[in-house]
């Protein structure tokens, strides 16, 4: 390796290991470097580290449109996909997670959204879009979401895939809704003459295959009194179960299988009135329980919608610059505080962030003002200066020192303000303007005092000359007369 090749950054250098080094140490914030590396690097491993540490889809999609390795352009389009999947499933804001969903068209992708996205809306959107019967019973199986398995498996029409749902390890009342969506006498004697589904699967399976067939079984007392004793038996099992929604639907399919045997034999009344018994006891509680839940749930999603709005306005605010009119920030304050009072951490927490958000955005605005007042002052005394350096006569010195040090009182303040560099270099050019005038009025007041010299040196000896010529004159004139007295 050559010293210039040393110079270069790593993921610059002639070696493409030490290039690819560098890349894998690579981050969310070299996405621009990522992509460049990606479209540029002549090695085909480079830039597949490079795609791979790309974060964002439309990036990848561009790249995939420009490169010419198949392998690479199908694995960028591949990636994109792939971030695109994990946004909409992400708690992002409910705008993002659509965007990235509208750019889902994979069925086992949507399969998964549909499963796991953190946004009701957004499940219920994915799975719209999902079509397959065998990729919505994987759906019904995995959901954690009770109405997504529920819409889910409304959709599913093939008589095989509805089958193997009542007959699977799965939960008893999707087994059971499967089984009543079955209208195949095959189907239903599958599932009936099934060993792993549910026991109370395979009894209703053969309630309907009776009914279908036109008919019901026929059942004599001795048999009837004892299905309706087991049948009591399960029930009151049944009140002590944790889990009172799940025993409140095999009740109701008890109370179906009861209700044909009754038909025919009719049950003993102490055994009767302990079956009712307990079908009311458990009924009661799972509906009590399940209004319990509908209004949690109501709770729960008033608290994200709450939580959503209120991460937004705190974003809202934290955009805001000191350009933003004051009306802004005072709409934003007033949306916070129609919002419905809600007691949780999270929102504690946002009632932090949103305050120190709406006091940075005051400070901000209030600095832009001081700046502003402080350029005005700055301003008029490059003004000043301006005028001064132009006035007649050229003023004294006193008058610009007076000048700069209202400039030099003002100026540390406005150290970090970018305008008040050309302010600095007007004053300056006004100080070099005023200096120059001055050195050349010095310049012709010391010109001018010379010829006031010259012409008082000039005089004195004009005049000192005439004195010297009235005196000999005189001396003549004495000497003249001296002469004629002694004649």
């Amino acid at each position: 390796m050559d010293i210039l090749d040393r110079l270069r950054p790593r993921w610059r250098r002639s070696d493409p290991e030490v290039r690819a080094a560098a890349v894998r140490e690579m981050g969310v914030r070299d996405q621009a470097r990522l992509e460049t590396i990606a479209r540029s690097d002549p090695d085909a491993r480079v830039r597949r580290i490079a795609i791979k540490k790309l974060e964002d889809p439309e990036r990848l999609d561009g790249l995939a449109q420009g490169e010419t390795n198949e392998d690479l352009r199908a694995f960028a389009t591949e990636r994109a996909r792939e971030i695109r999947a994990a946004v909409a499933s992400s708690d992002a804001s409910l705008a993002e997670c659509e965007a990235a969903l509208a750019c889902v068209s994979d069925e086992h992708r949507l399969a998964a959204i549909a499963m796991t996205a953190a946004h009701e809306t957004i499940r219920h959107a994915a799975l719209a879009r999902t079509t397959g019967d065998r990729v919505l019973r994987d759906v019904v199986r995995n959901a954690a979401d009770p109405m997504i398995r529920r819409a889910a498996l409304a959709r599913i029409e093939d008589p095989a895939i509805l089958r193997s749902i009542a007959v699977g390890d799965g939960r008893t009342d999707l087994a059971l809704q499967a089984l009543e969506r079955i209208t195949d006498a095959t189907m239903l004697r599958a599932v009936a003459d099934s060993r792993t589904a549910p026991k109370s699967v395979r009894q209703r399976a053969r309630t309907l295959l009776a009914a279908s067939a036109g008919d019901r079984l026929p059942i004599g007392m001795k048999e009837g009194r004892a299905r309706q004793l087991e049948l009591c038996l399960v029930v009151e099992k049944l009140t002590v179960t944790r889990d009172l929604l799940e025993a409140a639907k095999q009740v109701r399919t008890v109370q179906q299988e009861w209700a044909g045997i009754a038909r025919d034999v009719e049950p003993r009344e102490d055994v009767a009135h302990r079956f009712h018994k307990a079908c009311d006891e458990i009924l009661d509680e799972a509906g009590s329980r399940a209004r319990r839940e509908d209004e949690a749930e109501t709770a729960r999603r008033a608290l994200q919608e709450n939580l959503a709005v209120r991460t937004s306005l705190c974003e809202r605010v934290e955009g805001l610059d000191d350009t933003a009119a004051p009306s802004a920030l005072d709409d934003t304050v007033a949306a916070w505080d129609r919002l419905a009072p809600v007691t949780d951490d999270r929102v504690a927490a946002l009632a932090r962030r949103f305050r120190l958000a709406c006091e940075n955005a005051t400070a901000r605005r209030q600095q832009r003002g001081a700046r502003q007042t402080l350029l005005a002052k700055l301003e008029a005394v490059v003004v000043e200066a301006e005028a001064l350096a132009a006035a007649v006569p050229v003023p004294a010195e006193k008058t610009w020192q007076a000048l700069e040090k209202r400039w030099t009182a003002l100026a540390p303040s406005a150290a970090e303000i970018p305008d008040a560099v050309a302010l600095r270099r007007r004053l300056e050019s006004a100080g070099e303007e005023l200096t120059r005038r001055q050195h050349e009025a010095d310049a012709r007041r010391g010109e001018a005092q010379r010829q006031n010299g010259e012409a008082r040196e000039a005089a004195g000896q004009a005049q000192g000359q005439e004195t010297r010529q009235g005196g000999g004159e005189k001396a003549r004139q004495a000497e003249g007369c001296g002469s004629q007295g002694k004649r």
